[in-house]
C-alpha cells in the first residue's frame, strides 16, 4: 500500500511538469496589390524565469486573393497555342530570425493563388502588332483569380535562439505578381492587378514547469502520505 501511495504522488509530479501549452500569435497583411512587402512584428518566446520550456516553434502564412484579369492577344499571322499563368505569389523573409528547418533548408512558406489556361488563339484578326489588343478570335482573357493558399512548417531547432526573449522580431511577407505567357510566338500580354491579403501566424509550443514552491509542496505531500500509511 506503501508503494501505491508513493507511485502516485510520482505521477502526480510529472504530469503537472509535463504540462504542454499552446501560444499563437498572428498578424494580418493587406489587402494590396503586388508587388509590395509588409512587415510584421511578433513577440519573442518569454520563457517566464525558466518555468516555460520551449518544445517547437511552427510558421504558417495564408494567402486570399481576389479580381485581377490576364489577357493574351495574338499578333502573328498564324495560329498560335500558349500556356498563361496569372495570379499572386507569397513569400516570407527576415533579418531577425532564422526561417529554416532542421536540415538548414529554408522553411516550405511559399504559397500562390494562380490561374492557368492553354489557349488556341486564332492568327491576328486584323488590329495593331506588337501590343495587346481585346476582343477577336485571337484574343483570351484569364480571370478574375480568387482563392487562397496555405503553407506551414516547423522552424529547426538550430534557429531558436533568435526566438526567445522579451523582445520583438520582424518578418517581412512579400506578395509578387505571377505572370507569365509561353508556348508561342508573337503574343502579346496584358494584366489588371489582383487584390491580395493574407496573415502569418507564430505557434510557440512549450511545457510548464512548476515553481520550486510547487514542487516543495508536492514533496511535503508525499511525505505526509508516506507518515500517515506508517
Amino acid at each position: 500500500m506503501r508503494r501505491f501511495t508513493i507511485a502516485a504522488c510520482v505521477i502526480g509530479l510529472s504530469t503537472v511538469a509535463a504540462n504542454a501549452a499552446i501560444l499563437t500569435q498572428t498578424q494580418n497583411f493587406g489587402p494590396n496589390t503586388p508587388d509590395y512587402t509588409q512587415t510584421l512584428t511578433f513577440d519573442q518566446f518569454d520563457t517566464m524565469g525558466g518555468t516555460r520550456v520551449l518544445k517547437g516553434i511552427t510558421i504558417t502564412m495564408d494567402l486570399t486573393s481576389s479580381n485581377g484579369v490576364a489577357g493574351a492577344d495574338n499578333d502573328s499571322p498564324t495560329a498560335q497555342s500558349v500556356d498563361i499563368e496569372f495570379g499572386v505569389s507569397g513569400s516570407l523573409s527576415s533579418t531577425d530570425v532564422g526561417l529554416i528547418n532542421d536540415l538548414l533548408l529554408p522553411l516550405s512558406l511559399d504559397t500562390s493563388v494562380v490561374a492557368m489556361a492553354s489557349p488556341n488563339l486564332d492568327a491576328n484578326d486584323g488590329d495593331a502588332v506588337n501590343e495587346y489588343n481585346a476582343g477577336g478570335s485571337d484574343n483570351f482573357v484569364l480571370g478574375p483569380v480568387a482563392g487562397g493558399d496555405s503553407s506551414s512548417d516547423a522552424v529547426g531547432m538550430v534557429a531558436w535562439a533568435g526566438y526567445i526573449g522579451v523582445g520583438t522580431f520582424d518578418i517581412d511577407a512579400t506578395l509578387d505578381t505571377a505572370f507569365n505567357i509561353s508556348g508561342g510566338t508573337g503574343v502579346s500580354g496584358f494584366f489588371t492587378p489582383v487584390t491580395a491579403e493574407g496573415s502569418v501566424t507564430v505557434e510557440y509550443t512549450y511545457n510548464i514547469v512548476p515553481e520550486p514552491t510547487t514542487l516543495a509542496l508536492f514533496g511535503l505531500g508525499a511525505v505526509a502520505l508516506i507518515r500517515r500509511r506508517r
